[in-house]
């Protein structure tokens, strides 16, 4: 019986990984509990509405054991408006957010493992959540991945305060250390990018920065002297602090800074590329930063 068994499980990944097999959708429950929430955010505003609830599996891998993929929809028909909805989400502890094309959705972050989107639309709130699926239907919903937050007053406030501070230590940074650009690489600060949170008992949102500095150290310092300079420039805590030489003779230290009070940290990067004595000296990459999470206001 258990020969038997595996021999099953072994023709199964064979012929699953030649033809990437996968089962069928069947009907699921959705979970009462993201339901309810669901129900008390639209009966806040329209006390009539009528949500209608479907749940799927989405062809996933069969032999996962047990599965885990699922898709929920939700649709309801209301008269209540954009702002009735940011409202009533912002009280319940949803993050209101807007597509470019002005379609309003609300975002929760907060309460389950999965982040819900309700995207409200010419008098139609609908739902589309969807984990480990392999036949992803959000492309035809653009407008909820494409939403940014509209943050509230002393949550904005806060972001604004947290990204100045990020931009403020990688600039001193760069004076300390008199960084100037790589040949043939672009430099400079992207603009950092909002990402949806947990913050507590309610959504909240957080900053992502990415590639923010990239250049040649003009000083010929050592790798640790340049660390403590930057360190020192930035005027921050250094949370980690790694250094490390390859068999290639490639000399780094990577170093996470975290703020004076907490709420944000930067990864800094200084090495040498090739040999110990490698002509162009010391390089710097400022990887990235992110700040802590910020809850949506309470009304």
């Amino acid at each position: 019986m258990r020969r038997g068994t595996s021999l099953v499980t072994a023709v199964l990944m064979v012929t699953c990984g030649l033809t990437a097999c996968t089962e069928e959708e069947k009907p699921i429950e959705m979970p009462g509990e993201v339901r309810q929430s669901v129900e008390t955010l639209l009966r806040a505003v329209d006390p009539a509405v009528r949500p209608t609830f479907t749940g799927e599996t989405c062809n996933t891998d069969p032999l996962d054991d047990p599965p885990d993929d699922h898709r929920w929809r939700m649709t309801a028909r209301t008269d209540a408006t954009g702002e009735d909805l940011h409202a009533a989400a912002t009280r319940l502890g949803w993050q209101p957010a807007r597509a470019e094309d002005g379609t309003f959705v609300v975002v929760n972050a907060h309460e389950f493992d999965d982040t819900l989107n309700l995207v409200l639309l010419d008098g139609t709130v609908t739902m589309l959540v969807e984990q480990d699926c392999t036949g992803t239907e959000q492309t035809d919903r653009d407008h909820v991945a494409d939403a940014q937050p509209e943050l509230t007053g002393r949550q904005g406030d806060r972001l604004e305060d947290m990204v100045a501070a990020i931009d403020d230590a990688a600039a001193a940074i760069e004076r300390e250390l008199r960084v100037r650009p790589k040949d043939g690489v672009s430099g400079g600060s992207e603009p950092g990018w909002y990402l949806s949170c947990d913050a507590g008992d309610r959504t909240g949102v957080k900053v992502l920065h990415n590639d923010m500095v990239f250049g040649e150290v003009t000083s010929d310092d050592d790798l640790a002297p340049a660390a403590d300079r930057a360190v020192d420039a930035a005027g921050w805590r250094v949370a980690g602090r790694k250094e490390d030489t390859t068999d290639r003779g490639d000399r780094s230290v990577e170093l996470d800074l975290e703020s004076p009070d907490g709420d944000a940290v930067l990864w800094v990067g200084l090495s040498f590329w090739g040999p110990p004595d490698a002509p162009d000296g010391v390089r710097l990459k400022v990887s990235g930063a992110k700040t802590t999470c910020v809850a949506v206001d309470k009304a």
